[in-house]
């Protein structure tokens, strides 16, 4: 389908650019070592897919020390790479870079004849799908690859504000400025059949080749809810941790295309895709909450302020409130199942701001008792206002040592993220002895991409077994031999 131009079209083109903000500075501490780290590893896998046969060729943006270390990998792999432009400007402010396209040798003299009448769908050697629709807009371009993605499925000019509530993950190509991608090529739709099995042979090589934490987080970023809107040749995208904006073909009036994931967001804000602020009850407002808080502050001491208040889910490392309602339900149903009828104290060590615990107790009403201890003094004052009640049940101190843990010393259950005895193997063997002495059942749990591997391998490695009832975030488990 190609888009012709019409009379909303402006004359001008704005040069090229690219910026980039964070929704909160806690989206800034988390996402963008992850977003670096999947940038790393898709221009890695691009290339590699050449080897594969996935792809006939790629197009791989370097620059400074880069390109020396990749040029001595493509040569040992047995690749050629012929610089086809040079970026003066980076994307999003970053170091000038070169565009190399890299490929087979035998397949370089065929591309040198033939690409320049040809898309760089066809060059890559995508779908014919992709190719076929790629060679209908090359005339008339969308407002950018994205508009033109969408117009696949429906006419753009006559649809302004649309709502996509489906998509293919690998096919969303919003963020394809700032290298987040799941597919080198730009797809037809946005609901490509060919893109989606390309993308499930891509992923055996992020796996294969170490990338399996990337991948979890790349289709993460490609799945949440975001809104792309262009006007007088600005595009603009929003999503619940990230803003970015460049340049596109220039409208005189504003378009809006809207991804809608069904998930709530967990940043707010008054317009989609944030969460509308709740409409507080009087007790809930603000200056409510100020007053209740002033005669608390006095009590402290002068000079002294109380805690930040920190989002639970960002602060135990999560993107948002239903990613880790998610997890934290894995566990509770493998406590539920271990539990049973018991009643009692509950250990959860690495408690951070209790989130977890308070969940796993509320699920048995009054029957549980919940014990935290935690190294870090920031997260466990956290725990302590969120729970003022039992604020003393939580205790800052070092896991491995059982001196610092709270309560009788003696619980029904005990909760443990397993890696935690592969990161400090040194100390290990004396945690899980004192924990079987203390707990009558013991939980162990990995959330999904943690980087040393899922809770079955993690067990196996660490000869444990997980007794039936459990779940792959979660189990009861039984120490081995190796352990007593």
């Amino acid at each position: 389908m190609s888009v012709e131009a019409s009379s909303d079209d402006l004359d001008f083109r704005l040069p090229p650019f690219t910026r980039w903000s964070w929704a909160s500075p806690s989206a800034l501490a988390i996402w963008q070592p992850r977003i670096e780290r999947v940038i790393k590893a898709a221009t890695h896998v691009e290339w590699l897919s050449v080897l594969s046969n996935l792809y006939r060729a790629a197009i791989v943006s370097l620059s400074g020390d880069e390109i020396g270390r990749a040029a001595v990998d493509w040569f040992r792999a047995g690749l050629v790479a012929v610089p086809i432009r040079t970026r003066n400007r980076g994307v999003g402010g970053a170091r000038p870079s070169t565009d190399f396209l890299v490929t087979r040798p035998e397949v370089v003299d065929t591309l040198d004849a033939s690409a320049a009448k040809s898309s760089a769908e066809w060059v890559l050697g995508a779908p014919e799908c992709c190719i076929d629709a790629a060679r209908s807009t090359a005339p008339r371009p969308g407002l950018d690859s994205f508009s033109r993605l969408v117009a696949a499925t429906g006419n753009l000019a006559d649809h302004r504000d649309r709502v996509i509530k489906e998509w293919e993950p690998a096919s969303n190509i919003a963020f394809r400025v700032r290298g987040l991608r799941a597919v080198p090529h730009v797809p037809c739709a946005l609901d490509c059949v060919a893109t989606g099995e390309l993308w499930n042979a891509l992923s055996e090589l992020w796996d294969r080749h170490g990338y399996s934490v990337e991948r979890a987080w790349l289709l993460e970023l490609l799945s949440m809810s975001l809104e792309w809107s262009a006007l007088h040749g600005i595009a603009e995208v929003k999503t619940p941790l990230f803003r970015m904006i460049y340049d596109c073909r220039a409208t005189a009036s504003k378009h809006v295309i809207r991804l809608d994931s069904g998930v709530a967001s967990s940043t707010r804000g008054v317009r989609f895709p944030y969460a509308p602020p709740p409409r507080n009850l009087v007790t809930h407002s603000a200056s409510f909450r100020r007053g209740i808080d002033a005669p608390l502050l006095s009590l402290r001491g002068p000079g002294t302020t109380s805690v930040a208040p920190v989002s639970t889910w960002l602060e135990n490392g999560f993107s948002s409130m239903d990613a880790m309602g998610r997890c934290h339900s894995l566990v509770v149903e493998a406590v539920t199942v271990g539990l049973q009828a018991r009643v009692g104290g509950v250990l959860d060590l690495g408690c951070g701001n209790g989130a977890l615990l308070r969940r796993i107790c509320a699920a048995r009403d009054s029957a549980l008792i919940p014990w935290g201890v935690d190294a870090n003094a920031a997260t466990v004052r956290h725990a302590r206002e969120l729970d003022a009640e039992r604020a003393d049940h939580y205790c800052i101190g070092d896991m491995f040592d059982p001196l610092t843990w709270p309560g009788p010393k003696r619980y029904t259950l005990g909760v443990l993220m397993l890696g935690r005895l592969i990161e400090r193997e040194h100390l290990a063997a004396t945690l899980a002895r004192t924990l079987r002495a203390a707990c009558e059942v013991i939980v162990l749990y990995v959330y999904p991409g943690y980087p040393l591997g899922s809770l079955a391998s993690l067990a196996a490695r660490a000869d444990i077994a997980l007794l039936p009832g459990g779940n792959e975030v979660a189990g009861v488990g039984e120490f081995g031999r190796s352990w007593v």
